[in-house]
């Protein structure tokens, strides 16, 4: 039977700091970060709140429900970091016309610490997860990037000949969550055996993987339509913090920040999607992508 959860918005900190001039008021901005980005900014978000004399309010969850929660629930946010660029277009409302892309990841499975048939699952995944009693989650598609791929995944091998593997693999599901951590979480306690994860987080969860095929990975374009794994951040047009948010942009996608590569994603050249008009800003650090 699947479990869904309700909505699950961490308040991942408040910081505060007082390493900056008592002369330099600080400026308070609300941050939305996907459930992916929650072990990296973490770190992160305290050395950039002094540096830039900011307080940063993050909150993390999926994509898909933090941009609703912004646009939806009137629960605005200065800077968004979502793991699909394309939610910022078809749940933005219009609200995020523009969007930067500066990491790349890719699908595996992921292999919880009581799973049976693991090494059976590194030589035939299909047949390992199709064996009685396999407790298989997934994150939701409809909020959640990594969701939405592992049902790609899926179908993906059906068109090699796995007649069925789609519905086979639904009916065993026996919990869908709203996020990555939530799995990551169930991996890691032995509660679930396996589940499709985005490579970072099962690095970043020590969680032991299984690398998929490059055509089934999603780390790259593909014939069939389906885009590459990329992810993005934008600032509302609604912001109340534009400016502060920008600022703290550019701090966390600066090409020299190696933290998001020791942690299991692989960082791009930047690439703006958007108008020209919003790019004349982001110019001197990326390239033009064009229209999202």
């Amino acid at each position: 039977m699947t479990i869904r959860h309700s909505l699950r918005f961490a308040i991942t900190a408040v910081f505060l700091f007082s390493g900056c001039s008592p002369q330099r008021p600080k400026t308070t901005i609300i941050v939305y970060h996907a459930a992916v980005f929650e072990p990296v900014v973490r770190d992160l978000y305290p050395s950039a709140a002094r540096e830039l004399s900011l307080t940063i309010r993050a909150e993390t969850g999926s994509s898909g429900h933090l941009i609703r929660r912004h646009v939806e629930l009137g629960r605005r946010c200065d800077l968004l970091l979502s793991a699909d660029p394309s939610f910022f277009r078809s749940l933005g409302q219009g609200r995020f016309p523009w969007y930067l892309v500066w990491l790349a990841d890719e699908m595996v499975l992921a292999v919880g610490v009581r799973a049976p048939h693991p090494d059976w699952a590194e030589r035939d995944w299909v047949a390992a997860l199709r064996a009685p009693g396999i407790r298989l989650g997934r994150s939701d598609e409809q909020i959640s990037p990594a969701g939405l791929y592992t049902l790609r995944i899926w179908e993906r091998m059906e068109r090699r000949g796995y007649t069925g593997l789609s519905a086979e693999l639904r009916q065993k599901t026996s919990l869908v969550a709203d996020d990555i951590s939530t799995l990551a979480a169930r991996l890691k306690t032995g509660d679930l055996d396996y589940a499709f994860l985005f490579r970072s987080a099962a690095y970043m969860h020590e969680i032991r993987f299984i690398a998929l095929d490059p055509d089934l990975n999603f780390s790259k374009e593909t014939s069939d339509g389906y885009p590459s794994i990329r992810f993005a951040a934008s600032i509302p047009t609604d912001a109340a913090q534009p400016q502060a948010a920008e600022a703290l942009l550019r701090w966390l996608i600066r090409p020299e920040r190696q933290e998001w590569n020791d942690r299991g994603f692989r960082s791009l050249p930047l690439l703006f999607f958007g108008s020209r008009a919003d790019y004349a800003r982001f110019a001197d650090m990326a390239a033009y992508g064009g229209e999202p």
